[in-house]
């Protein structure tokens, strides 16, 4: 062997050597910050309701629940059949150290009604009548929160979750959608699970500290380094650890629309999740999009969307803390054209005209134009909803027959039918009254500039999302609808408008 050659196959022998002991330190390094620390894997939470599910033997066709002295009332008919038990719905992220969660408002309100229904194979109770099975959720306004130890985390690389909190649903999307869908909680109390399997309530509530997620900036994501991390708990596999995938950030929903897109894998119970870009947390992942089933692809709501609902929050919850780095200039880091970009948030605390100190605690707050009224507002959000609801029913009619929608939907066959010919939105405008048609125009146009938020009803404050640099009015309408009073808002660019204190006649 030529001393060239000895001198090339020890340089080989020198980089496999090298490879071999270093590159996995430095893989280590490079990857480091995608990962996620124990604090952050310890905030994405599970959420669970408290449901009871009876057997009921007899109940009639028309049957509504209802409670008679704080207990389910089912008349004559005959409970075959009655079960507590604890069920995952969702995931949240705890974003302050005295337990703040961020969620989807599908994930809090997914059994906020009583179901019923009839059971399958014609099973009859002891009487010979049918059964339905009728599920409650008693605690609608609480969700139970899973929780990983950091310690045991950090200690034993155990991440798995047990029942620890109780958390009250402070503000969530009644209306959800899927460019809306946020709900906010608190933790509040401190639980256990029973040995029935049913959570139990600890006496003491203590002082929380608990692990939190840092936030990131949605809008300011290398498109370099675009690797994300999905973190939920989507009910597969282990139910009582969290799922962790990995996807690229594909960028967002349009230039209108700031939603997030990324290829990390989530299913159902990922609702609420945590995306993270390194350790940061900057979308809760909501739903995924299914149409291209080889690349799923993954939508989340930027963080950026519950500044207002958490602005709301505090101003009703004062005691309740904001996560740290709440950073409001993100918002005008959005890169698509919505308008919440173009909004400032109004405080108000309605109290009576005759004696400052008593709060206002029933009716609505109304945003509107100046040219405006209040009927003409009225009257718009009547039309408006039964355009939406036309439009809806138009769209899904390209899918179904007008038999199998009515039956689906729930909607009157003969009102289906209208809409058979629709075949553009612009043709409801001819099914309109001629008085009503500039109503049409402004829907359609999206130029008919309203809002309307109910007052708290312990302390009658309320937040409403108001165009910056503007003169708008504000209308407070009584609960029975038979008084309002109007006053007029000029509001700047400040992010925080107010507090204002309104004075009303009841």
């Amino acid at each position: 062997m030529t001393n060239l050659e000895k001198k090339f196959y020890k340089s080989v022998l020198l980089a496999v050597f090298v490879s071999f002991f270093f590159c996995p330190i430095f893989a280590q390094s490079e990857h480091e910050g995608d990962w996620f620390s124990a604090d952050t894997l310890s905030s994405v939470v599970k959420l669970s309701s408290l449901l009871v599910t009876y057997d009921v033997e007899g109940l009639p066709d028309d049957y509504r629940y209802h409670t008679k002295g704080g207990n389910p009332d089912f008349g004559d008919a005959n409970v075959v059949y009655e079960e507590a038990n604890l069920t995952h719905v969702g995931t949240g992220v705890v974003i302050s150290k005295e337990g703040m969660i961020i969620s989807n408002a599908h994930v809090t309100r997914a059994y906020i009604e009583p179901s019923i229904r009839l059971l399958k194979g014609d099973k009859v109770g002891p009487h010979g009548k049918p059964i339905k099975r009728v599920v409650v959720n008693p605690f609608t306004n609480v969700m139970f929160v899973g929780h990983s130890d950091t310690q045991r985390l950090e200690e034993k690389g155990d991440d798995s979750q047990k029942l620890q909190y109780v958390a009250f649903i402070l503000e969530d999307d009644k209306d959800y959608n899927n460019y809306r869908d946020r709900a906010v909680l608190q933790v509040l109390y401190t639980c256990h699970l029973g040995d029935n399997g049913v959570p139990v309530v600890d006496d003491k509530n203590v002082n929380l500290d608990i692990p939190y997620a840092k936030l990131g900036n949605p809008f300011k994501t290398s498109f370099v380094d675009r690797k994300v991390r999905a973190m939920g708990f989507p009910g597969t596999g282990d139910p009582n650890r969290s799922a962790r995938t990995v996807g690229e950030l594909l960028g967002y929903e349009d230039e209108k629309t700031s939603r997030i897109l990324h290829t990390s894998y989530i299913s159902g119970g990922n609702s609420g999740g945590g995306l993270f870009h390194k350790d940061s947390l900057i979308g809760i992942n909501t739903w995924d999009k299914l149409q291209d089933k080889s690349r799923p692809v993954a939508v989340a709501q930027p963080i950026t969307y519950w500044f207002d609902m958490l602005t709301k929050v505090k101003w009703i919850y004062p005691k309740f803390n904001l996560p740290d780095g709440l950073i409001l200039d993100w918002i005008d880091d959005d890169p698509g054209k919505e308008s919440y970009k173009n909004e400032v948030q109004a405080l108000f605390k309605i109290v009576s005209e005759s004696d400052n100190n008593v709060p206002v605690t029933s009716g609505k707050l109304y945003a509107h134009r100046v040219d405006t009224e209040i009927d003409e507002v009225f009257t718009y959000m009547s039309i408006a909803k039964e355009l939406d609801e036309a439009a809806m029913i138009s769209y899904w009619l390209q899918y179904y027959t007008v038999e199998d929608f009515a039956k689906e939907s729930g909607f009157n066959k003969d009102y289906v039918e209208k809409f058979c010919s629709v075949t553009d939105v612009k043709q409801l405008r001819d099914m309109l009254k001629i008085q009503h048609k500039s109503y049409f125009d402004e829907w359609y146009a999206g130029t008919f500039y309203c809002k309307c938020v109910d007052l708290d009803a312990d302390t009658g404050k309320a937040t409403l999302s108001v165009l910056k640099n503007s003169k708008i009015h504000i209308t407070y309408v009584s609960a029975d609808g038979k008084n309002s009073t109007t006053f007029t808002l000029t509001a700047d660019s400040d992010y925080i408008q107010g507090p204002f204190t309104l004075g009303v006649a009841q």
